[in-house]
């Protein structure tokens, strides 16, 4: 993954992101962005991590009640 310009070869990147790769704002945001994604996807994988431990907790309290 990488922050490319019209002077770059996109051939050498899997994942280009077209941007100026010169100016330290279009680095920050990119930079940014990434890493409020990753944040994100972190904190989605424990919510759902969370409910289905709570699921299970619920299926295993129901079985003992049976």
């Amino acid at each position: 993954m990488a922050l490319i310009d019209t002077d770059c070869d996109p051939d050498l990147v899997d994942l280009p992101i077209p941007g100026n790769d010169d100016s330290i704002r279009s680095i920050e945001l990119v930079t940014r962005m990434l890493a409020d994604a990753v944040l994100a996807g972190k904190g989605s994988t424990a919510v759902m991590a969370k409910h289905e431990k709570d699921q299970g907790d619920e299926v295993a309290a129901e079985a003992g009640q049976a």
